[in-house]
């Protein structure tokens, strides 16, 4: 195996490495018995991905990386935000949202869904598209001050640092802040983590399985005392949050070069890596249609349907790995479905 890869490869392992992520995302909002393990580096998995593909070159184009993040970030959090809401109180009547709305709920929500302050209730992990909006914007932010003031990199890494312990003292002291200020002060680190491992790719990523191992068995003893809740800002120690972050991501490339090996397999994975965003937004819903399904065929409780996670249902002892399938599958099929039309629909007109 080579010991820096690049060009396509790079992409398909890193495609690989966001599907590993998002398949253990899944599996964590299930009543999975696996939940601390993955909870210690997924999120952070993410925006360390996140900032590995940051472009120096937006440090001197401010204007068009701001852009970027409103059109990708902002703008898909307010459209299906908004459509959820749209459909809340239909979806409350056949069971998919436990509560119903007034008018004034939803002019209330509309506007906290505008300010990027709220997510609808199917749609919680969005929170991710907020925390990666404000932590890029900080990360441009002191990027440019680095390059205007001159400062030395391991100045930069020292802010990133402190904003992290600002972000870990602040809920400490707290609790959860105004607009998730603690938990948007905390995201910064993880990016520029993701760019320290890009900068120096060809020492950091050398693929080594021992060293993925050690890595492997560090994150599982620590899951058997703690675990990360990212969303909450609840993140234990911000040296060993950055330890577990660095270790995960580490896990995550090695499996992944090992997995482009695979053939088939590994095609797979790149299309589901492809799709990270289509699963996080709908991977609920999906858990819900499943939960209704379960209703109408098996008698499940109609209360465990209106929660917004699967709790198993008392069907199976192995039911989160129907309802992870299902979280991953459905909206892969929606997007392929998706995908097949515009291609049906272009073929007609042109």
């Amino acid at each position: 195996m080579e010991k820096v890869i690049a060009g396509k490869n790079l992409s398909d392992a890193f495609y690989i490495v966001k599907a590993l992520g998002i398949i253990m995302m899944v599996i964590t909002h299930t009543d999975s018995p696996f939940y601390n393990f993955p909870y210690l580096f997924i999120m952070p998995l993410f925006f360390i991905v996140s900032g590995f593909f940051f472009k120096p070159a937006y440090v001197d184009n401010k204007k068009q990386f701001i852009i970027k993040r409103i059109k990708r970030l902002y703008l898909t959090f307010l459209f299906w935000n908004i459509l959820f809401l749209i459909f809340h109180n239909c979806l409350y009547t056949i069971g998919l949202n436990s509560t119903e709305y007034s008018v004034a709920d939803y002019l209330r929500h509309g506007i906290k869904i505008a300010l990027f302050t709220r997510m609808e209730p199917l749609l919680h992990p969005l929170w991710f598209l907020k925390s990666l909006f404000f932590g890029s914007l900080i990360v441009l932010a002191v990027l440019w001050l680095q390059k205007r003031c001159r400062l030395k990199n391991a100045v930069v890494s020292a802010v990133f640092f402190a904003l992290l312990c600002a972000g870990f003292l602040i809920k400490k002291s707290y609790g959860a802040f105004t607009y998730d200020i603690h938990r948007e002060l905390i995201v910064p680190s993880v990016i520029y983590l993701g760019i320290i491992f890009s900068r120096y790719k060809s020492k950091l990523l050398r693929p080594n399985i021992t060293a993925a191992i050690i890595c492997f068995c560090v994150i599982l003893l620590c899951s058997r005392y703690f675990t990360f809740e990212l969303i909450a800002a609840e993140i234990v120690d911000p040296i060993v949050f950055i330890v577990l972050a660095s270790a995960g991501f580490y896990m995550g490339y090695c499996v992944s070069l090992y997995m482009l090996r695979c053939g088939k397999l590994a095609n797979v994975f790149v299309y589901i890596g492809k799709h990270t965003m289509t699963i996080l937004i709908l991977h609920l819903i999906s858990f819900k249609i499943l939960s209704l399904i379960l209703l109408h065929c098996f008698g499940v409780p109609h209360d465990a349907i209106r929660l917004d996670y699967p709790i198993g249902n008392g069907l199976y002892e192995y039911g989160w790995i129907g309802y992870s399938a299902v979280g991953v599958s459905l909206p892969l099929l929606c997007s392929l479905i998706l995908e097949k039309s515009r291609v049906f629909i272009t073929r007609i007109f042109q």
